[in-house]
Order: structure tokens, then C-alpha cells, then sequence
């Protein structure tokens, strides 16, 4: 499967789950709503890291959740500038940026309304175990906050190929009547919006299933109300 296909799964998870500290000031923390507005704003544009979403797989609905993304880019842009630091401000409008941009153009054609109505069937029939494999890949980069500093590096791309790993099976296990190989090239051709160079650069030196990954172990972290964000781990890490 297309490796970029994976990373647009990451991506939209990092959108998601993007969190970062409120400016200290008294008068900005006073100026700032709370965080469930953020999560509220994000959960409305990001499917794979919310529960109770679905890819919408008709004409009304997908109509319905285009109508709402000029809003939520708005929504995400005043919490950013009223609540986050430099770094985390950067750091959000690169994350929503590339799905942003990549979902207007989707909305103002029908013929791309359509395709993605098409093709909507088959990333709902995985999208369980896409946050399942997500959300593995999230507590190993928990995990690699706690380890030795020579090791955080092979933990977050050996980790990392676990998880398109874990995303090929999930659509093997659906198989080709659920996912045929036309759906799997439209998600692939959604991801050419990200950058996947970036994984590739860092961990060119970390095959998958290569005997420096074979040998990493992961500390273990415990889920809690601390390690929801995954933009958190990736920052400290790198």
C-alpha cells in the first residue's frame, strides 16, 4: 500500500490531537476560551481522531460538512492566536493547514464531492482499527518521552512502521469487495497533500522489520487524561 496513505492518517490524527500550553499571561489566559472550544473546532473537521465521526458517505452530508470548514478555520485560527505560544501556533497551522487546503478543493467540485462519496464506504469499514493503530503509535511516542535519548529516535520510526503496518492489515482484513484497489489509490492520492518526506528523511536509517528495530523496547505508559495529544510527544521527541 501507498506509504503515503498511511501518513495521511497520521496527519489527520496530529490535527486532531494537536494540544499546547496557554500563554502564561494573565490578561491572554483571560482572553482565552476554554479547551474543549479547540477540540470542539477540530472535531469538526477531523474525522479519524474522533470517535463518534464517520467519512460522510452521501451527497447531504458531505454538502453539510463542507459547509462547516470556512467556520472551523476560523474557530482554529482565533484559539491558536489567543491561546498558544509561538512554537504550538506554528506548530497547529502547519498540521491543519494541508488538510484545510486540500479539503476546500475537494468541496468545490462536484465531481470530487462525488468521488469521495464513492469511495467513503471503504474508509468507514477500517476506520476503527485506523484509531486503534493511532492510537498505538500515540502511547509508544509516550513511551519514548520516558526513554534514553539515543533511543527516542528509533522508537518513533521503527514505531512508526509498525503503524502502516498495522493500517495495511486493517484494510486486508476488509478485503478488496469493502476496499477495492480504487478506493486504496483515492486515499493515496488524498495524501499526496502531506509531506511524507519528512519521516523519510529522519528515519532512513531505521528499516522496517531491520534488526535496530527488532531491538527497541518501549517504556510503557499508562493511557490517562495526559496523553491525549499527540503533537506533544512528536514535539518533545524530536
Amino acid at each position: 500500500m501507498n506509504k503515503t496513505l498511511i501518513f495521511v492518517v497520521i496527519a489527520i490524527g496530529l490535527c486532531q490531537s494537536v494540544s499546547s500550553a496557554p500563554q502564561t499571561a494573565a490578561k491572554a489566559e483571560k482572553k482565552c476560551p476554554n479547551e474543549s472550544v479547540r477540540e470542539t473546532c477540530l472535531s469538526s473537521l477531523f474525522i479519524i481522531a474522533s470517535p463518534d465521526k464517520t467519512f460522510p458517505n452521501t451527497t447531504e452530508r458531505l454538502v453539510e460538512f463542507c459547509g462547516k470548514i470556512k467556520e472551523t478555520d476560523k474557530c482554529i485560527k482565533d484559539y491558536t492566536t489567543r491561546c498558544m505560544d509561538p512554537m504550538g501556533r506554528r506548530a497547529t497551522q502547519v498540521a491543519v493547514a494541508g488538510i484545510s487546503r486540500l479539503l476546500k478543493r475537494m468541496c468545490r467540485s462536484n465531481e470530487r464531492r462525488k468521488e469521495f462519496v464513492k469511495n467513503a464506504g471503504c474508509g468507514n469499514a477500517m476506520i476503527g482499527d485506523m484509531r486503534s493503530c493511532l492510537n498505538d503509535y500515540k502511547m509508544a511516542l509516550y513511551g519514548a518521552e520516558k526513554a534514553e535519548v539515543k533511543q527516542r529516535m528509533p522508537i518513533l520510526c521503527c514505531k512508526f512502521h509498525d503503524f502502516r503496518g498495522c493500517v495495511r492489515k486493517g484494510f486486508d482484513k476488509v478485503g478488496e469487495t469493502v476496499c477495492p484497489d480504487s478506493s486504496r489509490e483515492y486515499f493515496a492520492h488524498i495524501a499526496d497533500a502531506f509531506q511524507s518526506d519528512v519521516f523519510d528523511l529522519i528515519c532512513s536509517n531505521y528499516e522496517a522489520e531491520s534488526d535496530k528495530c527488532n531491538a527497541v523496547v518501549v517504556p510503557v505508559v499508562q493511557p490517562s487524561n495526559d496523553t491525549k495529544s499527540l503533537l506533544k510527544p512528536l514535539r518533545n521527541v524530536l
